[in-house]
């Protein structure tokens, strides 16, 4: 364009173009345009990975889902029969972890009902002091009275196992009380039994009594873990004898007191981290069971309860590579379970969940899970995590793998599942099965795996459509120019 010299601009002769209304519409065409390309940009970048935008279930949610569905009419079984023991953990687990709260109220109801199976399964005067401590912890969590949780109080039984012996072995401890006319105790209660007696009457806010932390204390040894059996001595003197889930435990009872013991409390930490494995994962060499999601699960909530985040993370991190994912198993029915070991989970690949080892993986999904409750047991998280069933699988979601494999799985006969050789007490609960507080923080787990458009991550559908929007805009922009320019020279002078 020239400019005259008097410094006014002129546009050369031209034809006289469309009339001066058509450089507002083509500006609103423009800001409609540009409008439309910021919010779909934002929108976009807002939107999780997925079909249609939707969030596929994270570890947590799936194996919270896939655990409701293992449970019928309030009953969840273990070879064959109701097990009451595993029915509380996975109540207590759905409860603290704000999901599947039907299941878990369905649960919980049923052990109402039948509490004297779980509690005296020996006939009355029966009291198993570990199975009561856990229904008092579960009826508080579920904001029950346990005094009169299934027309009883429970918490005057737990009470009653409280061994009162001023300066005797025994001072403090919970004990099993035989059932009436037994002419020869069964007591089988042990430091499980002690640590959960502890903690279900804190978080009841009964308040434990002093000499029952006094005998957990007792419990101790020189290696700062605990003890699962107390036989002989009061005190531990070896440490040989201290157990993972036991020590776990008892961190969980020593962190609901007001005032802890801070030194036996630091040492027992130091214990639980000093044995970690380099993958986060935790074993039970008492009772000669390698890695494992139940002894990993109640580590990580007894690490999250004393401060020890970084190290809790690691452990769930470890329980998270441990679960079946859409990819894994045919159909992805059984998405979502957290195998009991490495090797459970590699029997499971290809050929599913079969009969023989549901029984373990349902287990293993119950007390795992405790690692990624958000709150402290007997608190009801202000956010839940989602309670719906997790979507279909399809091959664009693998939810709890981020791995998708490459090759057919393998033909070849199942790693045989590995066997959970616990000892447990008179109700059958081992130390695995016991529960206690996780106060985990926000996890940092991946994402489940897009299979569209691996170099961006995204989906194709929303880039086309960016494309389009930027294309009208450059249109819009053309044809203003074009409008500007065309415009009668005489009334852009009368501007100048």
């Amino acid at each position: 364009m020239r400019a005259p010299r008097d410094g006014r601009s002129v546009a050369p002769p031209t034809a006289v173009g469309r009339p001066r209304r058509a450089r507002p519409l083509a500006a609103g065409v423009l800001a409609v345009v540009v409008t439309t390309l910021v919010v779909t940009l934002v929108g976009s970048a807002a939107l999780p990975a997925g079909a249609g935008g939707a969030t596929p279930p994270g570890p947590a949610e799936a194996a919270a889902a896939w655990l409701a569905n293992q449970t019928s009419d309030g009953t969840i079984t273990y070879l064959g029969a109701p097990d009451d023991g595993l029915a509380a953990d996975a109540a207590l687990s759905l409860t603290a972890l704000g999901s599947a709260d039907a299941a878990a109220a369905a649960l919980t109801a049923q052990l109402a009902a039948e509490s004297r199976r779980y509690t005296s399964p020996a006939g009355d005067g029966q009291v198993l002091s570990g199975p009561t401590a856990k229904l008092v912890l579960l009826a508080h969590a579920r904001g029950l009275d346990p005094a009169t949780f299934g027309g009883r109080d429970l918490r005057a039984a737990l009470q009653s196992t409280l061994v009162v012996d001023p300066g005797g072995r025994n001072d403090g401890r919970f004990a099993d009380r035989p059932p009436t006319g037994a002419t020869t105790p069964a007591d089988a209660s042990n430091g499980f039994s002690q640590a959960y007696g502890i903690l279900a009457l804190q978080r009841d806010g009964t308040g434990a009594p002093r000499s029952a932390v006094d005998y957990l204390l007792a419990q101790q040894c020189p290696n700062g873990g605990f003890r699962l059996f107390s036989f002989g001595a009061r005190t531990c003197l070896a440490d040989t004898t201290t157990d993972t889930d036991t020590t776990a435990l008892a961190i969980l009872a020593l962190t609901s007191l007001p005032d802890p013991n801070r030194t036996a409390l630091d040492r027992a930490v130091a214990r639980l981290i000093a044995i970690q494995g380099d993958d986060g994962s935790f074993a039970s060499p008492l009772t000669g069971i390698s890695a494992n999601t139940n002894t990993t699960g109640l580590a990580a909530a007894a690490l999250r309860a004393a401060g020890r985040v970084a190290e809790a993370d690691r452990a769930t991190s470890w329980i998270e590579r441990q679960q079946l994912g859409c990819a894994d198993v045919p159909d992805g029915a059984d998405a979502g379970a957290i195998a009991y070991s490495p090797t459970a989970r590699q029997a499971a690949l290809g050929a599913g969940v079969t009969p023989t080892a549901r029984d373990q993986f349902r287990r293993a999904t119950a007390q795992a899970l405790l690692a990624f409750a958000t709150v402290p047991l007997g608190r009801a998280p202000t956010s839940p995590v989602a309670s719906a069933p997790p979507a279909a699988c399809s091959t664009a979601t693998t939810p709890g793998s981020t791995t998708v494999p490459t090759t057919p799985p393998p033909t070849s006969t199942p790693v045989a599942t590995d066997p959970i050789p616990i000892p447990t007490d008179a109700a059958g609960d081992s130390p695995a099965d016991v529960l206690g507080i996780s106060q985990r923080s926000p996890a940092t787990t991946s994402s489940p795996v897009v299979a569209e458009l691996a170099f961006t991550g995204g989906h194709r559908a929303p880039i086309a459509v960016i494309g389009l929007i930027v294309l009208l805009a450059g249109l819009a922009c053309i044809r203003l120019e074009g409008d500007h320019a065309n415009e009668h020279p005489v009334r852009r002078r009368s501007r100048s």
